[in-house]
Order: C-alpha cells, then sequence, then structure tokens
C-alpha cells in the first residue's frame, strides 16, 4: 500500500486553486521580507573592512591545493601556509613541486607534495588515501589546477579534448568524493572550486576550456543545493494489508423429522384370582396343586437414543450423519500500521562550506601571448590573496576583478547581436585570443 502526501487532486478544483494561489503569495512575501535582509547584510559586509570583520581562522587546518607546481597554485601555499595551515600540493610535475616546497620551507613553514597525474582517477584516489594515512583529514580542498591548449574546435585532437576535461572538471569529481565524506563526518570542511570568467562567457579558441569552466560553475552550484537542501528521507514501504477473508455461507441445516410415535405397548392383562381351594377332608391325602406359572415380567421399553445435532433420522430409527458444517475460517489479524517517522536530513551540512572563484586572465604563462584591450591581466599574488579572503569570509562566489560582475547581466538582456557586437568591436576578446601562443600547461588559472 502506498502512502503519498495529499495533494490538490483530493480537493474540489477550487479550493485546489485557492490552495495554490495562497501558497505561492505565502512564499512570496517570505521571499521579498527575506530578501530586504539579505541586501542589507551584504551592503553592511561591503562597507566593513576585513580588519574589523571576523574572519575565519585556517591555523591547524590541512589545505589541499591541486596544480600546486607553480602559478596561483604556488603563492597559495605560501600564503596559506603564513596563516598556519598545513599545505598538501598536489601535480604532475616533480620539479615544480620542488621548487614550490623550496619556496615554503624557506619561510620556516611545513609541506607535504606529491606527484598526481589528475586525468588518471585511480591515481587521484590512491593519492587522497595516502595524504589520509600520512598527514590527517583533509579540511580544506582547493581544486585549482588545470590545462588549455588555446586551438580551435576543429584543430583540437580529440586526446586533448579528453585531457582538459580529465584536468579542469572530472577531477573535481574524484577530489570531492575523495575528502567530501570526512568532511561531512568532521562537521567541518571547505570546497574550492576554481573556474574562470571563460566559464561565464565564451571564449574564442577555447571551446574545450570554456567547456570545462561553464561545468566547474554547474558542478560548483550543485553541490552547494545538496550541501545546503534537506533531503526528505523516503518513507518506509508500508506492507500490504491482507483481504479479509469472506466467511463462506453455511448451508442450511436440514429439519430432523419427527420422530413416529412408538406403537403403543399393550397391556398386561391382570392375572385373574385363584379359586378358593376347598378344604379337603384331613384323612384324605391332598393332591398337589399345580404349579402356578410365573407371571412374565413386562419387557421394559428400551431408551431412545438421544438424536445429536445436525445428525438426521430417517426411518426405520436408522440414526445416518448429516453433512458436516465447514469450519468458520479466522479473519486475519490487520498487521499495525508502522509509525511514519521524522523527516530527516539527508543533507542540510551548512557546516560545509562550498566557495566558486572565477577569475579573469592572470599572468601565469598559462594564456602567453594574449593581450586583453580594457584589463590587463591579473597577477598571481593578487589572486591568491583574494581567494583566500574570500574563503576566510565563507563567501560562495568569488569574481576577479569585481567589474566584470556588471558585465554578466548583459548576456541575458541585451540583444544576441549587441553582445556580439560588444564582445567584438569593443572589448576585442577574440582579437586578444587570436594571438595566443597555445602553449599546454597544467598549472592553476
Amino acid at each position: 500500500m502506498k502512502f503519498e502526501e495529499p495533494t490538490g487532486e483530493s480537493l474540489p478544483p477550487r479550493a485546489s486553486n485557492l490552495s495554490k494561489v495562497f501558497d505561492v503569495a505565502r512564499d512570496t512575501v517570505i521571499f521579498l521580507v527575506l530578501s530586504c535582509y539579505y541586501i542589507l547584510e551584504s551592503m553592511f559586509l561591503t562597507l566593513v573592512p576585513n580588519a574589523i570583520r571576523p574572519m575565519k581562522s585556517l591555523k591547524g587546518d590541512v589545505v589541499v591545493v591541486t596544480g600546486g607546481a607553480g602559478g596561483v597554485g604556488r603563492q597559495l601555499a605560501l600564503q596559506l601556509a603564513r596563516l598556519g595551515a598545513k599545505v598538501v600540493v598536489w601535480d604532475i610535475s616533480s620539479e615544480g613541486l620542488k621548487k614550490t616546497c623550496a619556496d615554503v620551507t624557506d619561510e620556516g613553514y611545513e609541506i607535504v607534495s606529491y606527484v598526481v597525474d589528475l586525468a588518471d582517477r585511480e591515481a587521484v584516489y590512491a593519492t587522497a588515501e595516502r595524504v589520509k594515512n600520512e598527514v590527517g583529514k583533509v579540511d580544506m580542498l582547493i581544486n585549482n589546477a588545470g590545462t588549455v591548449f588555446g586551438q580551435t574546435l576543429l584543430e583540437l585532437s580529440d586526446a586533448a579534448i579528453e585531457t582538459t576535461y580529465k584536468v579542469n572538471i572530472l577531477s573535481h569529481y574524484w577530489t570531492v568524493k575523495a575528502f567530501l565524506p570526512d568532511m561531512i563526518s568532521s562537521g567541518k570542511g571547505h570546497i574550492v572550486t576554481v573556474g574562470s570568467v571563460a566559464g561565464l562567457l565564451g571564449t574564442y579558441r577555447c571551446t574545450d576550456y570554456s567547456g570545462t569552466k561553464f561545468a566547474t560553475v554547474g558542478f560548483h552550484e550543485a553541490l552547494f543545493t545538496e550541501l545546503r537542501v534537506p533531503k526528505v528521507t523516503k518513507l518506509p514501504k508500508m506492507p500490504k494489508v491482507p483481504q479479509v477473508v469472506k466467511v463462506p455461507k453455511m448451508p442450511k441445516v436440514p429439519q430432523v423429522p419427527k420422530v413416529a410415535k412408538l406403537p403403543k405397548v399393550p397391556k398386561v392383562p391382570k392375572v385373574s384370582k385363584v379359586a378358593k381351594v376347598p378344604k379337603v377332608p384331613k384323612v384324605a391325602k391332598v393332591a398337589k396343586l399345580p404349579t402356578i406359572p410365573k407371571v412374565p415380567q413386562v419387557a421394559k421399553v428400551p431408551n431412545m437414543p438421544k438424536v445429536p445435532q445436525g445428525f438426521k433420522v430417517t426411518k426405520g430409527h436408522k440414526v445416518t450423519k448429516g453433512p458436516k458444517v465447514p469450519k468458520v475460517a479466522k479473519v486475519a489479524k490487520v498487521p499495525k500500521v508502522p509509525k511514519v517517522p521524522k523527516v530527516a536530513k539527508a543533507h542540510g551540512h551548512s557546516s560545509i562550506h562550498a566557495t566558486l572563484v572565477c577569475p579573469y586572465y592572470i599572468n601565469t604563462g598559462m594564456f602567453d601571448g594574449v593581450t586583453p584591450r580594457l584589463m590587463p591581466m591579473l597577477e598571481p599574488q593578487y589572486v591568491a590573496a583574494t581567494m583566500i579572503e574570500s574563503v576566510r569570509k565563507n563567501e560562495v562566489n568569488c569574481i576577479m576583478p569585481g567589474s566584470v560582475r556588471y558585465l554578466l547581466p548583459l548576456k541575458c538582456l541585451l540583444p544576441a547581436k549587441m553582445c556580439w557586437d560588444l564582445m567584438h568591436r569593443v572589448m576585442k576578446g577574440p582579437q586578444s585570443m587570436m594571438e595566443f601562443k597555445g602553449k599546454r600547461k597544467v598549472a592553476g588559472g
């Protein structure tokens, strides 16, 4: 038997429609009230200087940084170590990892490095286990690694496309699956997903790169909802209630015919009185009197056997068994319906934070040759510092520079041809990418 939540279908159509209208109106009012609060809160936190704003401490936290052999990854390792975090860097370049470790240890901090190919799923899982056993539970994961080929779709090889997707997005799935369960069990954790502005606006010669960066945005938003939205547990299947066995109709018991009256026993005639014997004279011997036969006793009429119920009496007083009355089947007891458990939260892990970072072009050599028209490239030190600051504030989104936020709505509000003309004629985005040397690099950004 299925137990479902009551729906409007069980109500009259008019009542159901009124209920829906009421629900929408109520939720809209709640949304408007909360929106006012959220806007005021955001304005207040924007105006409050970081010096007096409460920031999350990273001291003693184990932080894994992928793509830590150079660029933003190396700067993240340095700045996180200065904040007291236990830094663990991953990369495919052993030489780059040695340089990062040397920079951190030269400042007197500890760091651990692992050479791992993020395109290899099994290698990612194996390295994650090593980190748990050798360093400890991971408190923060920064998926910073990325690669780019800088070729048009028809110029890209199939292997290049697969490598880009494996490193830029699929590795996020493997690392998060490896470390998130421990974060949930401890009630503390932070997942940082490094995307790109190219994941918000399509970029020339980046069909593979932009595609993966758009995927990181969707990955972050979906993961954020899974961590926040409570999920109702499935109600247990209710046992089927057995149907009550119908009692078969009992056949009518034929009435017992009346017993024929037994014939009356004839009355025994009374014994006639014996005539008096005349007195015999004494002299003569008295002849012996004949023996008077004994009067036979009246035979007792045998008791008639009692006619049992449900039996038939036929002529001749022979008792025959009547049809057996079938036993009434016992009605099976209806099992008790188990109590519906309270709604449990399968997710709702508000203590696990998620941050999406979308920077503009970064001057790491990854986009060597690109010359943006309106805004200069960002420096790795600035990107790393802004990222860490956003993480310590537990922000959900971090876009660099902030002015890009105001350009994004235009993509949806303006006509498509107008957007293209803005990109091509004013910003000259495609022209800047035409000078890209297309040097492959696995690094941050």
